[in-house]
């Protein structure tokens, strides 16, 4: 029989997920403590436009009056803290008069063309307020002085907005949580500048600042809850939020707008309980499996608007949504045509860079096969572990990845007592290993590697052979960001495929010992007049169930080689005696 290579075995035990229909819109219910996509919604909702018609956004501050408890849970979570107003609370970047150089910028010449040039940002702070000023070396008098209006995120990096004239620009400084230091490259820093034929170039001013590059055009559909864009043609500006509109992910965005929600709250009494629940959504209750996925990639799918191209996100998108991909163009290696992308991801379509989740879960059969949706790992009420998973991750998998479990695989009984469960390596390791980055270079880190991958295939060194993504064996085995294995790819990958081999040969073995215990055992129990011995009887069962825990693991013994083994010896010594 041929050997099956790297861990495509392991991608096998995923595949045989029971599925349910069809796909991403199969059975709903529960697996263990896990959610999954609703496939009879306590709500028909046929679409977020048609079940919110004539529905606003009221804030989360509304919602506060009766939810109480699931609004303090929120707020905890870096989606309610996504963008905030700057103070000494939220600010986590170095302003204490530290002056930041990119080098080797390439932007606009004042000639036409293109320049390089080597720009610099001064950072200062006072009377609790935080500036930047665009720098020029040569003549003062060109420097740009703008205040920190706004910050955003802060758990891997935080980045900030200016407001210059009506809108909102990311600024060109961005600083790393972890390392505590500003990106070397900061973000797009020649949006700022100017080439004059001068080493350092000229700071744009304010009326020359790429309006299509504005955070209400790139960031404020996804950073803020109820927002809309539209561009004032004739001031050449992008109005400001609607009424109801407000900083960061919040409840509106994930539960729909709640005007109308309130309205019922209020017509009883303003009581709860008093009413049910009328026009607003529990998205684990109320949404399919499809509609739960779409809800998160209309954020967690990098995307250009189709209608809009200056926008980076749907517009308009509400939870019972499901034509997401009518509304944006996902990026991609292989499909897409403009190459400035394809930066974004591996050669073989993975993600390289984070906010591509949707890309990757898409091609998991997770996704393709199931009702497991982002939602029944992440949650953002009630009690989570770290990045907001409902369970640690040490036994998220295990609540379906087991012979009773949902996947039906054995995997965890497989994996228990291996070698690398010893060492403290779970399924995610290897499975959703760091293979993509957020973080850009600082001087401390060259080269992070941030980001999880959500396709749920193992990065083998095949991979890095084949596309030169980034090997799952490099995650543990690494320092400063790079591999320290002491086995190229070429040569991990044949030793992985020679373990499987040897498994693959001792599962051909236990086999053809079962086949050839059954024929004899059919003889001898014709000859004794149509009965079995007992002992005959669970000597083979036993050796079928040895057989059964490898083939349904699906690993061929990667999750645990000497247990494999094992099995499988013992399979042919008890079919050999069955008879």
């Amino acid at each position: 029989m041929k050997t099956i290579s790297g861990f495509l075995c392991i991608l096998l035990a995923l595949a045989h997920f029971p599925s349910t229909g069809e796909a991403g819109e199969s059975s709903g219910g529960w697996a263990g403590r896990l959610p999954l996509g609703a496939t009879a919604p306590a709500k028909l909702v046929p679409s977020g436009q048609e079940f919110f018609k004539g529905a606003s956004f009221v804030g989360a501050q509304v919602c506060k009056g009766c939810h109480e408890k699931q609004y303090e849970e929120w707020s905890r979570t870096w989606h309610a803290q996504m963008e905030r107003w700057p103070s000494t609370a939220t600010v986590l970047g170095d302003f204490n008069n530290v002056t930041i150089e990119f080098k080797g910028l390439e932007v606009d010449s004042l000639k036409g063309g293109k320049e390089r040039i080597t720009a610099a940002v001064r950072l200062t702070t006072e009377g609790g307020k935080y500036f930047f000023t665009l720098l020029d070396k040569d003549k003062s008098a060109n420097d740009q002085t703008y205040e920190v209006a706004k910050t955003l995120g802060g758990k891997w990096d935080q980045h900030y907005e200016a407001k210059v004239g009506e809108n909102f620009y990311p600024t060109p400084m961005r600083w790393s949580a972890r390392d505590k230091e500003w990106l070397t490259g900061g973000y797009r820093p020649g949006d700022w500048f100017l080439g004059d034929g001068t080493p350092d170039g000229i700071p744009r001013k304010p009326g020359q600042l790429l309006i299509h590059r504005a955070a209400e055009a790139k960031c404020a559909g996804c950073h803020m809850t109820g927002y809309a864009p539209e561009f004032d043609k004739e001031a050449k500006r992008w109005k400001g939020p609607a009424p109801g509109v407000e900083l960061g992910i919040a409840c509106e965005k994930c539960h729909g707008p709640g005007s109308l929600h309130v309205a019922e709250a209020r017509a009883a009494g303003g009581q709860p309980g008093a009413t049910k629940p009328g026009k607003i959504l529990h998205p684990l209750k109320d949404l399919t499996a499809r509609q739960q996925n779409q809800l998160c990639a209309q954020c967690h799918g990098r995307n250009t608007n189709k209608k809009e191209r200056e926008n980076a996100f749907p517009v308009g998108f509400l939870p019972g949504d499901t034509n997401i991909q009518d509304q944006i163009s996902l990026w991609s290696y292989s499909g897409d045509p403009n190459p400035d992308h394809f930066r974004y991801f591996w050669p073989n379509d993975w993600a390289k860079r984070n906010r591509q989740q949707w890309q990757d879960f898409t091609k998991s059969t997770h996704f393709t096969k199931t009702a497991v949706t982002c939602l029944t790992c992440h949650t953002f009420h009630g009690q989570w572990a770290e990045n907001q998973l409902r369970l640690s991750r040490e036994q998220l998998c295990a609540e379906c990845h087991t012979g009773s479990g949902l996947a039906k695989r054995p995997n965890v009984e497989l994996f228990t007592g291996s070698p690398m469960e010893k060492a403290g390596t779970t399924c995610v390791d290897c499975h959703m290993p760091k293979i993509g980055y957020r973080t850009t270079a600082t001087t401390s880190v060259r080269q992070h590697w941030d980001t999880t991958s959500h396709t749920f295939m193992v990065a083998t060194p095949l991979l890095t052979l084949q596309y030169g993504v980034r090997s799952a064996c490099d995650q543990c085995h690494q320092a400063g960001g790079k591999s320290v294995l002491t086995l190229p790819p070429e040569a991990a990958q044949g030793m992985l495929q020679g373990r499987q081999a040897q498994i693959r040969a001792l599962l051909d073995q236990a086999q053809q010992a079962i086949a050839k215990a059954e024929a004899t055992l059919a003889r001898v129990t014709r000859s004794r007049g149509g009965t079995r011995t007992v002992s005959a009887e669970a000597a083979l069962g036993k050796a079928k169930g040895n057989v059964s825990l490898v083939l349904l693991d699906g690993s061929m013994g990667f999750h645990n080689g000497a247990k494999a083994e094992e099995l499988l010896r013992e399979a042919a010594v008890l079919a050999n005696q069955a008879p």
